[in-house]
């Protein structure tokens, strides 16, 4: 199966960006849907939950790109929760950051992220994602800064 292209399930499903890195909720039962700009990484992490028999799905997009987003998102069947978890920074000293680092790092963290949340939200609220244990809706959004 190519990791890249979405399975249309009903599962509840989380969708996390900067997911390359191995962040996911499918030990807790959730089909996860990982978005990181690096097609590569995120591939490789979607086939190693998967060969771990893990439901899980790669998209490779950047978050400052509100179309690839959004396609992202569309291409899943539900959304439940959204965890934005991708971010940038310098890897240089404080008075080292430059113009157009503090720039890409604007773009990337505070934009990209609402960019993703907003987009989600959008899903999520059209959804009905009441759980059939507990009766109570599991819709979230989740920000993880660093």
């Amino acid at each position: 199966m190519n990791p890249s292209q979405a399975s249309g399930s009903a599962k509840e499903t989380a969708f996390v960006t900067g997911a390359a890195s191995g962040i996911g909720l499918a030990e807790d039962g959730f089909r996860v849907a990982l978005l990181d700009q690096n097609p590569d990484a995120i591939w490789k992490a979607a086939a190693s939950l998967q060969g771990e028999g893990w439901d899980a799905i790669a998209h490779a997009a950047d978050i400052r790109d509100r179309p690839a987003i959004a396609a992202s998102l569309s291409a899943e069947a539900r959304i439940d929760v959204m965890v934005c978890a991708a971010g940038i920074a310098p890897m240089h000293s404080f008075l080292g950051i430059t113009k157009e680092d503090l720039h890409t790092a604007v773009n990337v963290s505070p934009l990209g992220t609402f960019i993703c949340c907003e987009e989600a939200t959008r899903r999520i609220k059209s959804n009905d994602c009441l759980t059939a244990r507990k009766k109570e809706a599991r819709r979230t959004c989740i920000l993880r800064a660093s």
